[in-house]
């Protein structure tokens, strides 16, 4: 027997920090394109250590304006 789909994931609350993997799907882009867009600018990122975090409201804000 096949297992149920896994549900739509939920849009992310704006407060949400989210890894690179979570943008690239968010975005439906590769992770390295994620990365692109961090070394040149297009996405702020924030360095907490050695982990890259992102904030759900800038993902928002560049998915919108890339339009």
């Amino acid at each position: 027997m096949k297992p149920p789909p896994d549900p739509e994931p939920a849009p992310p609350k704006i407060d949400d920090w989210l890894g690179t993997r979570d943008a690239s799907r968010l975005l439906g882009y590769s992770v390295r394109q994620i990365y692109w867009l961090i070394d040149n600018g297009h996405l702020p990122a924030y360095k907490f250590g050695r982990v890259i975090r992102l904030r759900a409201a800038d993902i928002v804000r560049y998915q919108r304006d890339s339009q």
